[in-house]
């Protein structure tokens, strides 16, 4: 007997509220160094404070925002070391995950991971890239979900809204989006072939690559922040 197809419930305010501050984060409305309220974000997003509130916590415990007491919030810098940090631990759980679900993979199902791949695809096709880090968060995650593990699951949604925070410039960088499809690709086809040692070695490249990109991005920054202060001291020597 076929089934009434159930009803989708719309999204929480506080859900609403925590994906247009993160990826307001992500495309750097929201800046570092900056203080914000939670009536002046409320304002901007047309809601009252409460789901705000609850978001810009939600959004501190994975370590996007940090609460300055009686002043506001604050967006999180991450530091180079930070950086190091970050995908070392990723690497350890993903090169793991990889190799498991690769062993297994006879007797997995790539449907979900083959959906995120094909929206891969036509985000990048199109240059959008909150599509895209949608697309690849979800990518990533449902290979983790092969595995079986629900803490490692939850583990990497976290660490991944973190990492794709500081890799946001890294795809307006052009042609990054299509090299990251590409390197998809690469862990795609000796993953569901079940070719551990391939995919591994692929996934590993993939996540080497992405923290040489974040690092080369703060190392640029840091040299025009250094040009621009050897500029002003030149300027008032001139004086």
């Amino acid at each position: 007997m076929e089934k009434i197809e159930l009803i989708k419930q719309p999204q929480s305010l506080t859900a609403l509220a925590y994906e247009k501050l993160r990826d307001a984060i992500y495309t750097g409305i929201l800046k570092s160094g900056e203080i914000y309220t939670e009536t002046g974000l409320a304002k901007q997003l047309g809601i009252s404070k409460t789901p705000v509130r609850e978001a810009l916590l939600a959004l501190s415990t994975i370590g996007f925002v940090t609460f300055l007491p009686r002043k506001g919030v604050t967006i999180k810098e991450f530091s180079e070391n930070d950086i190091h940090e970050i995908f070392h631990f990723r690497k350890i759980i993903e090169v793991g995950a990889i190799e498991q679900v690769a062993k297994n993979a006879k007797s997995l199902d790539f449907e979900q991971v083959n959906i995120a791949f094909t929206n891969q695809k036509q985000a990048a096709r199109k240059g959008e890239i909150l599509s895209w880090l949608k697309s690849d968060r979800d990518f990533h995650s449902n290979i983790m979900q092969l595995t079986n593990n629900s803490r490692l699951v939850r583990t990497l949604q976290d660490l991944h809204q973190i990492i794709q925070m500081v890799c946001y410039e890294t795809f307006q960088m052009n042609g990054r989006i299509d090299m990251d499809f590409s390197e998809h690709a690469s862990i795609m086809k000796p993953m569901v072939e079940g070719r551990v040692q391939e995919s591994k070695k692929a996934m590993a490249h993939h996540l080497d690559k992405a923290k040489q990109l974040v690092l080369s991005i703060g190392k640029l920054k840091k040299d025009v922040s250094e040009s621009e202060q050897t500029q002003r001291g030149i300027q008032k020597l001139s004086l």
